[in-house]
């Protein structure tokens, strides 16, 4: 029978706006006479509505009668929360130590400790403490501790020091945060400054003076200001905002103003926002932003009408923009601009908020299915327990490609397991904050893995020129001359060997994008992001759990060169025009299909400056010579391969854009038209099997712009990441009690699906690594032992992780001794902020037990792999049980 999945698509002049405006700072004058004219209603709203900053109305019934409940999801919050607060009791509360004095501790420049960013983990640990000490008021230890901790802030010299040329002291993201904690314990915690004058008259005094050049710089004299999609802007607005909220009545001649400049700061804000929900500063950035905007909404609600934010579709689109921009299994993120592929907040609480205030099935599902502890700071913990609504059901997604219209992103995939695959197309603007020149490029994951990469977070991020954008007097920003950020270091294609271009309306556009439940078709215009071509177009056929096709177009006024990049693992074998990257969930092979004359090379960077480690990725290149006038093209097939495939689709090139492919049971007839013009191209597909059409897609749409959103459902089940070996050893007796195996870290023999920094750091035996599950959440090392003796033995691990409950699995000899070895919880240690917060432990089943491991003399292999946080690791040590 002829089943024919066709898509309806409605013709249309897809227009992209996203303009950018110039920056404008909120006028101070506006601000006064919004606070004179609210000041009264402000106040007499906190006090009708009994608000408590961060719960809104009659907020501290709200909170104990979650604490008291005994529903399970939030009696498992709220023990971790007050176990993250018994975490921190352990820490001591640091002193003051000057940027010079940190940038020799932690091997960092100037330039970066001169932010002070460690203030602001201790005002998040003041946030956790201080909804702990709500919640528990009869911890006296909790008490004394948030009194130490707030007048230590209180005491430092400054909030964010001086850096000339581009802010003042206390004008950025360590007094944001610093600003916002102070709110939130003298609000949730009254009765402490209410029995502490001196302690009292100190937050008020260093509130009023830091948190007035905070709020004067939303209004401008710092970059900033202004910035109303940066992640800066809405950090220090939310400062402002919250305190202006917690000191009405102690502050009644400063509060008014912080809550009027943060609020037209916000009104700004939701004016400039992505009506997508999405951030051109990365899924990192982002996080961090949604944390502090939802922050503020819930620290003002009650006294400020917050629904009209709400209303909008910036907010209502957030949680689909951060399910798109999960990987399968939701373990990682999309790699594009300075970002580690993870969050930097979160985002369990960003979601809980958003899932009760949307009622949004698929932000609940997300949350409770993200297989990572929240990320970052510890005041995390605290809104995670405060916004989750158990009323919301989970409900799972149903799209398998997405187009986030403001960002100009695509993305397509197999499904939503750990086991299924995703291709990230990306497009949009080139030169934003936090961006890359990457217009067109691919990136595409298995699982939880990227095993087409892009280079994120360069290392030259602590030199000042790495942040110059658009340089002076005519000249490219310095930015640009690093090159993680060049468009070099990405799989995209390269005209001239020169950068795209770093102008602001420079950008590329999707023209087209049609789904349907078994076939995605898209196509780029990247003309406006290179300079040196007369056309340049990328487009893209994605045929779901086979294989994926792309066609690059481009023609040249006068003779030039084109090159086809593909930046790859750095262990990926490369052989002429195929490649090969094998990853723990599955496998991609990369195929170079025209023109055949070229051959895949490695690629020298060109850069003045190489800021991407040579393990993080490799370059490759073909390129070809492009005559005036004429149109040059590439072709390229990504077949990915999961661990159950039976036979790898072939291709076979019938005529000019004409191929077979023959898969297992089926053959694929492919053409594509137009692919040359300077307009969406027609394309078409024909599947059969046993000789008989049993599906067809059509895009005849040549000379047309085309845009179609489709929900398909239901979707594929999803397919989970294939499972780790357990093979449980022999019980052995104890070896000697003196017997012991020391085994550096630094020491390993393999790593795989990522890479760690080899460092030192105070405190550590030799050198240390650093980022451990950083890159992946499949990260394995690989530690090579010669065993002296043969009998049970523990592990012990010294290592530092800034959350509790981190969990790792381990394998020796290629399998887990047990099944409780697959997900090993390791106890916090602290964040990073202390200079030498080593932890040694022994690795023990979940009852507490000592887990054993049975050994016999000779080599044995130890991995360690899948960290659900990323870990510092400093030595392993195989010891015996014998007290």
């Amino acid at each position: 029978m002829k089943t024919i999945c066709f898509l309806h698509v409605i013709a249309t002049t897809l227009l992209l706006v996203s303009a950018v405006r110039a920056a404008i700072p909120v006028d101070p004058a506006a601000v006064a006479t919004l606070a004179q004219r609210e000041a009264e209603t402000w106040r007499r709203n906190a006090r009708t509505h009994a608000v408590l900053v961060g719960a809104g109305e009659n907020g501290r019934e709200r909170i104990n009668a979650r604490a008291a409940s005994a529903e399970p999801s939030l009696v498992a919050l709220h023990k971790e929360l007050l176990e993250q607060a018994a975490l921190v009791l352990e820490l001591p509360v640091l002193p003051y130590r000057t940027p010079e004095e940190l940038a020799k501790a932690w091997y960092q420049s100037p330039y970066n400790t001169r932010q002070e960013l460690w203030m602001g983990e201790l005002a998040d640990q003041l946030v956790l403490l201080s909804v702990a000490a709500a919640v528990k008021p009869e911890a006296a230890v909790l008490r004394n501790r948030i009194r130490e901790l707030a007048t230590a802030l209180c005491r430092f010299p400054h909030w964010g020091a001086e850096e000339p040329g581009v802010r003042k002291a206390n004008q950025d993201l360590a007094a944001g945060h610093a600003a916002r904690a102070l709110a939130i314990t003298w609000t949730w915690n009254p009765d402490i400054w209410r029995d502490d004058a001196a302690a009292s008259e100190l937050i008020l005094q260093t509130v009023r003076e830091r948190v007035n050049i905070l709020c004067d710089a939303i209004s401008g004299g710092v970059y900033w200001a202004g910035l109303y999609q940066d992640n800066h802007n809405h950090i220090n607005a939310a400062g402002v905002g919250i305190c202006g909220a917690a000191f009405l009545e102690a502050l009644p001649d400063e509060a008014p103003r912080w809550l009027a400049a943060a609020k037209l700061n916000f009104d700004e804000v939701a004016r400039h926002f992505h009506s997508d929900g999405s951030s051109y500063e990365g899924v990192s950035y982002w996080s961090y932003s949604a944390s502090f905007i939802l922050q503020y909404l819930e620290g003002v609600r009650g006294i400020i009408d917050v629904e009209p934010y709400y209303a909008g579709a910036w907010l209502r689109n957030m949680s689909t923009y951060r399910l798109h921009a999960s990987s399968p299994g939701f373990a990682s993120t999309l790699p594009w601009g300075d970002t580690v592929a993870r969050d930097s907040s979160g985002p369990h609480h960003i979601l809980n908020r958003l899932a009760a205030q949307y009622r949004d099935p698929s932000a609940q599902y997300l949350a409770a299915r993200l297989p990572f502890p929240p990320q970052r700071g510890l005041d995390v913990v605290a809104w995670n327990w405060l916004w989750h609504d158990l009323a919301v059901p989970a409900n799972p997604p149903v799209e398998l490609d997405g187009h986030l219209r403001d960002l100009d992103v695509v993305d397509t995939r197999s499904g939503w397991g750990a086991g299924d695959y995703q291709l990230s197309i990306k497009s949009g603007y080139t030169n934003r904050n936090h961006s890359h020149l990457d217009a067109g490029a691919l990136a595409f994951a298995f699982g939880g893995e990227w095993l087409l990469p892009a280079p994120g977070y360069g290392t030259g991020n602590g030199n000042a020129d790495f942040w110059d954008f658009y340089g002076k007097n005519g000249k490219s920003g310095s930015r640009w001359n690093y090159f993680s950020n060049a468009t070099e270091s990405h799989t995209t294609l390269l005209v001239n060997g020169r950068n795209q271009l770093s102008a602001k309306q420079s950008r590329s556009t999707v023209r087209t994008f049609l789904s349907t439940p078994r076939t995605l078709w898209t196509e780029l215009d990247l003309g406006e992001a290179y300079a040196d071509v007369r056309s340049i177009w990328r487009r893209v056929l994605h045929r779901r759990g086979d294989y994926i096709l792309v066609f690059d177009d481009a023609t040249f006024p006068v003779a030039g060169k084109l090159e086809w990049l593909l930046q790859l693992p750095s262990d990926a074998p490369v052989r002429q025009h195929e490649a090969n990257i094998r990853g723990a969930a599955g496998s991609l092979d990369v195929t170079l299909l025209e023109p055949i004359s070229v051959t895949l090379a490695r690629r020298t960077p060109l850069s003045p400056h190489n800021d991407v480690p040579a393990n993080r990725l490799k370059s490759y290149a073909a390129a070809l010579d492009a005559p005036a006038g004429k149109s040059v093209s590439f072709r390229s097939l990504f077949i990915p391969r999961f661990p159950e495939t039976k036979k790898t689709p072939v291709l076979k090139r019938i005529g000019n854009d004409h191929y077979e492919i023959h898969g297992d049971g089926w053959v694929d007839e492919i053409r594509a038209t137009g692919v040359e013009a300077n307009a969406p191209a027609s394309v078409s597909l024909v599947r059969r099997e046993s000789g008989k059409i049993s599906d067809e897609f059509r895009a005849p749409s040549a000379g047309k712009n085309l845009s179609a959103d489709v929900r398909h459902n239901p979707s594929p089940p999803p397919r989970p990441l294939p499972p780790l070996p357990v093979r449980e050893a022999k019980r052995m007796t104890s070896v000697p009690a003196a017997s012991r195996v020391i085994i550096e870290a630094e020491d390993f023999s393999q790593q795989l699906y990522g890479m760690t920094k080899i460092s030192n750091r105070t405190g550590n035996f030799g050198k240390s690594l650093g980022g451990f599950g950083q890159d992946s959440s499949l990260h394995t090392i690989v530690w090579k032992v010669q065993v002296p003796v043969s009998g049970a033995w523990h592990l012990r691990i010294r290592y530092c992780a800034a959350l509790n409950n981190t969990k790792i699995a381990l394998l020796i000899d290629g399998a887990a001794p047990s099944a409780d070895a697959l997900g090993l919880s390791l106890p916090g240690t602290g964040s990073w902020i202390y200079t030498n917060n080593w932890k040694e432990h022994d690795l023990s089943n979940p009852d507490g037990s000592p887990l054993l491991l049975s050994l016999s003399a000779g080599e044995h292999e130890i991995r360690l792999t899948r960290p659900t946080s990323p870990l510092n690791l400093d030595r392993l040590e195989l010891v015996s049980p014998t007290p």
